[in-house]
């Protein structure tokens, strides 16, 4: 048996089996979408816009704030970041509650 392999194979010992991207850091798309959501909140308070579109802004802010934390929140724990994590994925979840 020849231990050579031809020219664009790996060997069987250094393949991988399956897609495996590397893990990402979640904390700027949950800060960035918690910042969001914080600037959804404040356009009623500002006066921009009428008080009957108050309920429309509310939602959208709780709904992007609350799965942009979840995403987050999965890439942190991906990451190995307990306390990121769990804190994003408890907090998405305390806005979805409240939607």
């Amino acid at each position: 048996m020849s231990t050579h392999t031809p020219e664009g194979t790996v060997p069987p010992e250094e393949r991988v089996s399956g897609f495996r991207p590397e893990a990402g850091v979640g904390t700027p798309i949950a800060v960035g979408t918690f910042g969001f959501s914080v600037l959804m909140l404040g356009i009623p308070n500002s006066g921009l816009i009428t008080a009957d579109a108050v309920g429309v802004f509310a939602a959208v802010a709780f709904g992007t704030g609350a799965f942009g934390l979840l995403l987050g929140g999965l890439m942190e724990l991906r990451a190995n970041n307990v306390f990121g994590g769990s804190f994003a994925l408890f907090y998405s979840a305390f806005l979805l509650t409240t939607a």
